[in-house]
C-alpha cells in the first residue's frame, strides 16, 4: 500500500526560485533531502517540472490487514514531510531564510 503527496510548485515560488543561484537550490533540496531520509519516506524530484512527491509504503501482513494505527501513522508521516517542504519552499523564496546563511555555531 503505497502513500503519496504530489507537490507542485507555486508559480511565484517557481519564478522566485528560478531567479536563485544555482548553488542555493542545491543547498535547499539537499536540505529536503535530509529531512526526507531522517523522517525515512519515499521521494522524487522531478525539477524540469518544478514538482516533487514524498511518499510512504506499508507492506500487508499475510492475512492482507493493516492496522488503523500503521496506516494513519503513515499518513501523518507523509502529510508532515510534504508541509514541512512546504514552508520551507515558501520561506526560501520570500527571502525570510537563506539556506545559506545556516553556519554550525563554533
Amino acid at each position: 500500500l503505497k502513500i503519496s503527496r504530489g507537490i507542485k510548485m507555486a508559480e511565484q515560488h517557481t519564478e522566485a526560485f528560478n531567479t536563485m543561484a544555482e548553488g542555493s537550490k542545491q543547498r535547499f533540496f539537499k536540505d529536503l533531502v535530509k529531512v526526507f531520509l531522517l523522517h525515512q519516506v519515499f521521494f522524487n524530484f522531478d525539477l524540469n517540472n518544478n514538482r516533487y512527491n514524498v511518499s510512504d509504503v506499508i507492506f500487508l501482513d499475510k492475512n492482507k490487514f493493516v492496522s488503523k494505527n500503521v496506516f494513519f501513522n503513515s499518513i501523518r508521516k507523509v502529510f508532515g514531510c510534504s508541509e514541512y517542504s512546504i514552508f520551507e519552499l515558501q520561506d526560501f523564496c520570500s527571502g525570510e531564510f537563506d539556506i545559506g546563511d545556516l553556519k554550525l555555531i563554533p
